[in-house]
């Protein structure tokens, strides 16, 4: 059965661009860029097949700006603009002859460039030229400038000022805290560290990195210059404590992410996030373990319940809270519960929706077809696996994603994330010309099925055959009398 229609996604943002077995398509910006191919035959079957291409930029950076700031007696600041991300170098020396200059560089691509030359000669003139090359490999030089050191020590600390983190309330240890610092200084930032860790300079002034949130609940941020001379300023974050909960007397609302009643031995990993629900609030958990394939509980709020934990467990196997395992091939099992018992209901919240992701070496590994990946929940009221409405929102290298939405009935409980094997499939040679192997139709073959005809003689009538044979006999004997 042949294919019907080829649909090319050619800049990966998960919509077709063009239609057709052979298409044509300009980029108007250079990069990487992931195409998808999806063919159709005229059963409905469908396959998909991706691959990466490189779209190259052969224009060099252009340089412009370019200034250095007041030398000390062993040092100086080179600063100069590029109209496209690239990375930083400077060559300099006591002569203008650039094969025996020495080099101080940045990789990092950035627009606005800034290197600090040190150990300098003091009182004495340096020739220099910048250079910057993008991702590309496109590079393109200066002319050559100078700049004379001075016989001026430089005693100035660095100033540090406007540092902040990107999230410093109710962190978990273990959190990735962003760190933003800016640091000016009279000559040249060298180096900026937090927690040990060294930032990556942005611009002349601004520098950027990430710490780990840990006990010391604090993040120490030290700036260099060329001199030696340092300054250091200290952030500050808390750590999420769980208030203390006496024990439930019953009831409905806040709570969640207790005891659930699952075996201790079943629980591959557990995650809490707690949010405050509500009227008409929009609420987004989100959950970040790495043993954890849910990212994101969202809902709106009908009533004011408070701050509300919802809780995802992995499980190692089936959970002990069911009797029959989930349908088809299982990804993974879970306990997901939000609120007290009987909270998560029509009262309280309304177009619930999950977000998880599957990776994509199990979908290869088991032959599972995508269409086919559902998010499953199981009803303690029929003793059953409900599926949930299940959509693809999108993929990348290791992951595909998925929506469902979640059942309203009080609470959660067990819930399942899987999968049918595919039972057909689209193979694609390197040309990308691709072969549907269709399903099996069954073969109709004309049989020997006897077909009966009652007619008549059929000896199922008793004495069918006698009563004609008088029949035949009368006639005869009156045809004869009428002759005599």
């Amino acid at each position: 059965m042949g294919i019907v229609n080829y649909s090319w996604d050619l800049d990966g943002d998960l919509t077709f661009e063009t239609y057709g077995k052979v298409v044509n398509w300009t980029y108007l910006n250079p990069g990487s860029y992931t195409i998808k191919l999806n063919v159709t035959d005229a059963a409905g079957l469908y396959g998909e097949d991706t691959f990466a291409i490189q779209v190259l930029d052969a224009t060099p950076p252009v340089i412009s700006n370019i200034s250095n700031g007041t030398a000390s007696n062993n040092s100086v600041s080179i600063s100069w603009d590029s109209n496209e991300l690239s990375n930083s170098t400077v060559r300099y020396g006591k002569y203008a002859n650039i094969s025996n200059m020495s080099s101080q560089s940045d990789s990092t691509f950035v627009l606005n460039h800034t290197i600090v030359l040190f150990n300098l000669t003091n009182d004495t003139k340096y020739y220099y030229m910048v250079n910057s090359s993008d991702p590309f490999g496109n590079s393109n030089n200066s002319t050559i400038y100078n700049f004379t050191t001075t016989n001026n020590t430089d005693n100035d600390s660095p100033i540090i000022s406007n540092a902040f983190l990107d999230k410093n309330t109710s962190l978990n240890i273990g959190n990735v805290i962003t760190v933003t610092v800016n640091v000016s200084d009279n000559i040249g930032v060298t180096r900026v560290t937090a927690d040990d860790n060294n930032l990556t300079r942005q611009n002349a002034t601004h520098w950027k990195g990430t710490v780990t949130a840990d006990a010391t609940k604090s993040v120490t941020i030290y700036a260099y210059d060329a001199a030696g001379n340092n300054n250091i300023t200290k952030l500050t974050y808390t750590l999420y404590i769980a208030p203390y909960k006496p024990p439930s007397t019953g009831g409905g609302g806040g709570g969640g992410g207790g005891t659930s009643g699952e075996e201790f031995e079943n629980i591959l990993c557990s995650e809490v996030d707690r949010q405050f629900v509500g009227v008409d609030q929009e609420v987004s958990y989100s959950f970040e373990f790495d043993c954890n394939y849910v990212k994101y509980i969202n809902l709106t709020g009908i009533a004011s319940s408070g701050k509300i934990a919802a809780k995802v467990e992995t499980l190692n196997h089936t959970s002990s809270l069911v009797d029959i395992p989930a349908p088809d091939i299982v990804f993974k099992n879970l306990n997901v519960w939000a609120g007290n018992m009987g909270w998560f209901s029509e009262n309280n919240v309304k177009n619930p929706t999950i977000m998880f992701m599957v990776d994509r070496t199990w979908v290869t590994n088991n032959d599972i077809k995508l269409n086919t990946i559902t998010f499953y929940s199981y009803n303690d009221g029929t003793a059953n696996w409900e599926k949930m409405s299940t959509q693809k929102i999108s993929e990348d290298s290791g992951s595909y994603y998925f929506k469902a939405s979640l059942p309203i009935r009080g609470t959660l409980g067990p819930m399942a994330i899987s999968g049918g094997s595919s039972s057909a499939s689209v193979h694609f040679s390197p040309t990308i010309k691709p072969t549907i192997t269709p399903q099996s139709t069954p073969e109709i073959v004309p049989g020997a099925t006897p077909v009966t005809w009652t007619g008549i003689w059929k000896e199922e009538v008793p004495g069918f055959q006698v009563l004609m044979a008088l029949f035949v006999l009368i006639v005869l004997y009156v045809t004869g009398r009428r002759w005599n």
